[in-house]
């Protein structure tokens, strides 16, 4: 096991996690995310998890979805058996924010916060990737979390340039006809006004 993740595919790692979760007599989200940054464990188990996600790299290292949505999936469902109100939480996030090639579907306490920048949204084509993907997680059965970075420390001194993204965005979790959630997340809040206003008018749930 590499010192900076836990080995996901072990048993024990995941009926300690599971219930550990599941003794909190509450309706807090809890998360199982993957500590930031690289390291995930290279045992023979957990690298059998990764399927196709073996042959795909960012940033010279590989990705690694597909173990952590079995991951998700074991604890999540673990969680619902030992106290049907325990809800589990995981990031979709840097090596692990594609879509699984497994078919999956959460025990309906799963919240997935998908973590991504509208300042990856340069183009319409490459918004449209960010919305294939918070939709085929939603299609999981998780109540998906858009977490995005509106204005972020790249831009956050020019915060209008957002606006019609963030309404579309806005628009997309409205209409679509599976639940979302949207959460908003602030790095530099003091250098952008929007954020200030958005965070006062818009009521995240």
């Amino acid at each position: 096991m590499w010192p900076r993740q836990l080995c996901t595919s072990n048993p024990d790692v995941r009926r300690i996690i599971a219930e550990k979760l599941a003794a909190h007599q509450d309706d807090v989200v809890r998360s199982i995310s993957a500590n930031d940054g690289f390291g995930f464990c290279e045992c023979a188990n957990c690298k059998a998890q990764d399927g196709p996600d073996a042959n795909r790299f960012r940033s010279g290292h590989q990705m690694v979805t597909n173990r952590m949505h079995n991951f998700a999936l074991d604890i999540a469902t673990q969680v619902k058996k030992l106290n049907p109100k325990g809800k589990v939480g995981m990031f979709a996030y840097s090596f692990y924010d594609g879509i699984p090639d497994f078919k999956i579907k959460y025990p309906g306490n799963m919240y997935l916060s998908y973590c991504y920048m509208v300042y990856a949204a340069k183009d319409l084509a490459a918004e449209k990737v960010i919305n294939d993907k918070l939709l085929a997680l939603s299609a999981t059965g998780a109540k998906v979390v858009g977490r995005e970075y509106w204005g972020t420390h790249y831009t956050m001194n020019y915060p209008l340039s957002h606006s019609r993204k963030i309404d579309r965005k806005l628009k997309m979790y409205a209409e679509c006809p599976l639940k979302y959630e949207n959460g908003v997340s602030f790095i530099k809040t003091t250098d952008c006004e929007v954020g200030g206003f958005l965070r006062r008018q818009l009521v995240i749930t």
